[in-house]
């Protein structure tokens, strides 16, 4: 046997093991449900003895795929075994035809490689079109690639993009990067609000700087608070920046007082200097000598020199000590005061 063929065998099982365990998950437990209890929508419904073929000839698109995949021989089998061949295209096109695009995707892909089943390009791109549309996001990158190798630049942002709402931030990324249109910041912001905190970071500053969009300095101060809470501290110390200022958007001291103390938490020194001087002069907070003195200190234990002045303000009368209710994480055990 050949290594390609040892491959493919691997492959083979892996697409069986695969679809047998998405199976497995959806059936039902041996026990017969109640005589009163009905079957929820798109769930499967079977005993633990029923077969997939059996499963599959009650309408459950699912079972087609398995069945599908057990029927289907190798690659060095199949000309020996076309009527298998033949079982398995007409499992995959019922499981496909009955709302599930793992059958379609696997026909589809068997009839764009054309090693089992004759080449059928449209045949192929139709298949892993309907698994693409009913949520496969597989299937819409095998798209992508198939207009990219085409050379169709607008299908491929296309099929990219459905794969970046399907949840797929990648995709996102790369359809941002190939979108020529003036609204490609919305891919960035696409992935941003599926967790990449890169993208949130990129997306603030095309907002904040009108890198190919109208400045937004509403929708910048939202991004950066979003790279924040997905532990950028950088973003904290921006998004605190502009509610101090109200720069494009209203000022609100107290709500940049929570995002200094947020970069703060994140060691960002500077912050901590600033949310000192905010306690010293009671802007957007309680005037609170100790505190400000606790943020300094931690600024001037960090390295910031112009900090440690106050950080050590009124030392002789009052000895240094943490807040009552700190508001950020700093263990005041660990900070070393310069006295």
């Amino acid at each position: 046997m050949t290594s390609l063929q040892i491959k493919s065998a691997l492959l083979f099982s892996l697409m069986l093991s695969a679809a047998a365990l998405s199976y497995a998950a959806h059936a039902a437990p041996a026990a017969a449900p109640a005589a009163s209890a009905e079957p929820a929508s798109g769930t499967m419904v079977m005993t633990a003895r029923e077969t997939p073929e059996a499963a599959c000839a009650r309408g459950e698109a699912a079972a087609c795929t398995v069945a599908a995949l057990r029927v289907l021989p190798s690659v060095d089998k199949a000309r020996s075994e076309q009527k298998a061949v033949g079982e398995a295209r007409a499992l995959f096109e019922k499981g496909c035809r009955g709302g599930d695009p793992e059958s379609c995707r696997h026909l589809g892909l068997l009839l764009a490689e054309g090693r089992i089943y004759s080449a059928d390009l449209p045949a192929a791109k139709e298949l892993l079109s309907r698994g693409c549309t009913i949520g496969d996001d597989r299937s819409c990158r095998e798209m992508a690639r198939i207009a990219n190798d085409a050379g169709e630049h607008e299908a491929l942002v296309s099929w990219l993009g459905k794969s970046c709402m399907l949840g797929n931030e990648t995709s996102c990324m790369r359809t941002a990067t190939l979108d020529r249109s003036d609204d490609r910041v919305r891919w960035v912001e696409e992935a941003c609000r599926l967790g990449r905190m890169d993208a949130c970071l990129d997306a603030a500053e095309r907002r904040q700087n009108g890198n190919g969009v109208p400045v937004d300095m509403k929708l910048a101060l939202q991004n950066y608070q979003a790279a924040c809470r997905l532990s950028n501290a950088p973003s904290c110390f921006r998004a605190a920046k502009i509610l101090r200022s109200g720069d494009g958007v209203k000022a609100d001291p107290k709500a940049a007082a929570v995002w200094y103390d947020k970069a703060c938490q994140m060691r960002q020194t500077r912050a901590c200097a600033i949310l000192g001087d905010l306690y010293l002069s009671g802007e957007g907070v309680d005037k609170d000598d100790v505190r400000a003195r606790f943020y300094h200190n931690i600024a001037c234990s960090s390295g910031l020199r112009s900090s440690c002045p106050k950080a050590l303000g009124q030392l002789e009368r009052r000895p240094l000590s943490p807040p009552a209710e700190p508001e950020s994480n700093f263990r005041w055990d660990k900070i070393h005061s310069r006295t």
